[in-house]
């Protein structure tokens, strides 16, 4: 299904009955990232969505960041005729949480983050790669080269698997929401790998502390895939708290 939100197609689905919950995604999944675990809740009515730019959804603007991005959500909450949810968050996805949870708080009435990054650590890729911009090369060439650099930097980059909306990614890793996390007053359970190196344990754990009403599960062999790789642990971690 698709609705129709601030001139942009968005790409959900909405199925089953009882009390609503939203599966948010994190960057560069789709519908199916989450679906494994949104299903295990039969008695719920459980929506789904691509982001924009992912999936079968129209990509955003350029300029769009984390504010925007939230927004679209609540935009199609707003629009299923959904006024209060359970959230259930995947790294970015989880980064949404955050946002709407402090800025929104009438539309979240139980928050959960898995693995969710709230703000960036360590140097960032432009500062060890803005050099090769400059560099006085054919535009493939320059990309090619930025590709190497950032294969040997940070295999894995998501800069490279969707270079469509690299722009976001920049804005989106530039944006700090730590600020936000003393607003939330949602109930909200923080569920995290131990083994995640792409938002490490000591996030887990600032998050436990500054949001008041928050509950941590760790799993001990888990990495940052937790909720793709483990959904029923992690369904059994969630059903126990709302």
């Amino acid at each position: 299904m698709y609705q129709s939100l601030g001139g942009r197609k968005i790409h959900y689905s909405i199925e089953g009955s009882g009390p609503p919950i939203i599966f948010v995604h994190g960057w560069g999944g789709t519908i199916q990232s989450l679906t494994p675990l949104a299903n295990l809740f039969s008695h719920h009515t459980r929506v789904l969505l691509d982001l924009p730019g992912f999936g079968k959804s129209d990509p955003p603007e350029k300029n769009w960041g984390v504010e925007e991005y939230a927004k679209c959500i609540s935009e199609l909450l707003l629009k299923l005729n959904i006024k209060q949810t359970t959230y259930v968050g995947h790294s970015f996805g989880g980064s949404l949480g955050i946002y709407l949870a402090s800025t929104s708080p009438a539309f979240i009435n139980k928050l959960i983050l898995c693995s969710s990054s709230y703000k960036r650590t360590g140097i960032t890729s432009n500062a060890r790669t803005s050099w090769i911009k400059k560099l006085p090369l054919p535009p493939l060439l320059l990309l090619a080269l930025r590709k190497a650099a950032y294969r040997i930097l940070y295999p894995g980059s998501d800069a490279l698997k969707f270079p469509h909306v690299e722009e976001n990614l920049r804005r989106v890793l530039s944006q700090d929401l730590s600020l936000h996390l003393a607003n939330i007053h949602a109930p909200t359970l923080i569920i995290w790998g131990k083994q995640d190196i792409d938002t490490p344990l000591n996030l887990a754990e600032e998050l436990h502390q500054k949001i008041a009403n928050s509950k941590l599960i760790l799993f001990d062999d888990a990495t940052h895939g937790l909720p793709l790789k483990n959904p029923r642990g992690v369904y059994k971690e969630i059903v126990k708290f709302i």
